[in-house]
């Protein structure tokens, strides 16, 4: 019998190039939550401890969360 194993995304994106890419594609995707996630997964590959729970995931925690790790969200028209 085989266990299964807990999936650590943060393992999978270990190179700037590679985080950057996913913040690019939730951001671009509209939806907030995998934004959300895709910025902690980044945190904590980086090694920053930054817990964003459901309480936690306005507008302006997400933004600090990702000046804090050095990302800037732009926007195009």
């Amino acid at each position: 019998m085989s266990t299964l194993r807990v999936f650590e995304p943060e393992k999978h994106f270990t190179t700037q190039a590679s985080q950057a890419g996913l913040l690019i594609d939730a951001f671009e995707s509209g939806d907030a939550d995998y934004l959300a996630d895709s910025i902690a997964i980044v945190a904590k590959a980086r090694g920053i401890a930054i817990p964003l729970d459901n309480a936690e995931r306005s507008l302006p925690a997400l933004l600090a969360v990702a000046k804090s790790l050095g990302v800037r969200l732009a926007l195009a028209a």
